[in-house]
């Protein structure tokens, strides 16, 4: 059973690369708000900046959790 996740909100850890910045790209296709949380803010800030650049929601988290 699919569900509908548009307009909902996730918050993805490890978000600047590898499986975290595909999570965080497919929920965000998905219409959802993320909230990307990475320890490298420079790449998190790269990523963000293209996933933003395709009309999605994204907003960045620099975190050492």
């Amino acid at each position: 059973m699919a569900r509908d996740l548009s307009g909902g909100t996730a918050i993805v850890m490890g978000a600047s690369s590898g499986m975290g910045a595909a999570i965080a790209a497919t929920l965000a296709r998905e219409s959802m708000h993320v909230v990307a949380a990475a320890r490298s803010a420079a790449r998190l800030d790269r990523k963000s900046t293209r996933l933003n650049s395709s009309h999605t929601d994204i907003s960045r988290m620099p975190s050492s959790a």
